[in-house]
């Protein structure tokens, strides 16, 4: 019998109680095959000595255990994509808001002043393996935080790129432990993808009018943002990581790819008066009615930021002029932080338990 096949890989996972709680997973997650990485590094240290021999090393020794857990390329779901947003603001895997009946709303806005995990943040526990090496090793990793989200918009959308993907990586204080079976005994969900063709985006220059302006120029657009891990090791006798923190500013920049059919977004980025000019870019998805009357699956990002340096030149795509624009996140009084993110579905279980 094979071992190890890609083909029936699994993930599966939990909003953890508190971090390192290793609650046990509620739910199974729809990643594509290869795309998962676990970094299980072990630090070590060694005893080399001058004692009359050219083999110096006479032993090596373990010493701490360091998790980094990197999942590419998942496809974007309205069901799902909310539940991994809980990682940047934990407001998003609360009880969600009613919405026409039968459509549930969720907004994802971090916390300026503090990321703790379990009050701000969630963290995960997720375990991993292919099914037919479940009896051997499932990798069982508690205290995932995430340290790197970069989210993919397109319209134009094929193959296994659908119209919204998404990468994430994961950093844990927790050391991974390994089991013959995965935890709990889950079942597949109906899982609703966000379309290339459902895109729409918006450009302002007050986060105000956010949505108010369509922008047909924009094709595609690129959301990155980084929290890094840093990590106290207090003496406590152990070979993990004693407590996980991000006490660094936060990365948020967005790029947009747009047709050079007009000095709007060109002048924005030159600026007047010694000032570079506000922008508001809303990125929505709008599926399928799921409230009793209009209310739609929906995935959007409301972005605050300015241009910062780019390349002049604008770039050839299928004979066509385009412009790549790279804006960083600036605060902004009104979102109440530089970006904020918004689902709405069928789910109206908190996904926190479910």
């Amino acid at each position: 019998m094979a071992t190890g096949s890609q083909a029936v890989e699994s993930v599966r996972a939990s909003i953890e109680t508190a971090e390192g709680a290793a609650t046990a997973p509620t739910r199974l997650l729809y990643v594509p095959q290869g795309s998962v990485s676990v970094q299980h590094k072990v630090e070590q240290s060694r005893g080399v000595y001058a004692w009359a021999k050219f083999d110096a090393t006479h032993d090596i020794y373990p010493e701490i255990q360091d998790l980094t857990l990197v999942i590419d390329n998942i496809n974007g779901t309205y069901q799902d994509i909310g539940f991994w947003l809980s990682g940047i603001a934990r407001a998003g895997s609360a009880v969600p808001s009613t919405v026409d009946t039968s459509a549930y709303s969720r907004t994802v806005t971090p916390v300026q002043t503090s990321s703790v995990v379990a009050t701000d943040i969630d963290s995960f526990n997720i375990e991993w393996s292919s099914t037919d090496f479940a009896g051997t090793r499932v990798w069982k990793m508690p205290g995932m935080v995430i340290e790197d989200l970069t989210i993919n918009m397109r319209k134009r959308a094929s193959g296994t790129d659908t119209g919204v993907t998404f990468s994430l990586r994961f950093r844990s204080a927790s050391k991974p432990t390994f089991g013959t079976a995965f935890t709990s005994s889950l079942s597949d969900r109906a899982q609703t993808l966000i379309l290339g063709q459902q895109f729409a985006a918006f450009v302002d220059s007050t986060a105000s009018g956010l949505g108010s302006t369509a922008d047909g120029n924009i094709i595609e657009s690129t959301f990155h943002f980084a929290v890094p891990a840093v990590f106290h090791d207090g003496a406590i006798a152990s070979d993990a990581h004693t407590s996980m923190h991000r006490p660094s500013p936060w990365t948020s920049e967005l790029s947009i790819v747009r047709k050079f059919s007009d000095l709007t977004e060109y002048t924005a980025y030159v600026g007047t008066s010694f000032v570079k000019t506000l922008r508001a870019i809303r990125l929505q998805f709008e599926g399928a009615i799921v409230g009793g009357v209009d209310a739609k699956n929906t995935f959007r990002l409301d972005f605050v930021g300015k241009h910062r340096e780019m390349s002049d030149s604008p770039v050839r795509r299928d004979g066509l002029w385009y412009q790549s624009f790279d804006l960083d996140g600036v605060y902004d009084a009104t979102v109440l932080a530089s970006f904020k993110l918004f689902t709405q579905n069928s789910v109206s279980a908190s996904y926190r338990s479910a």
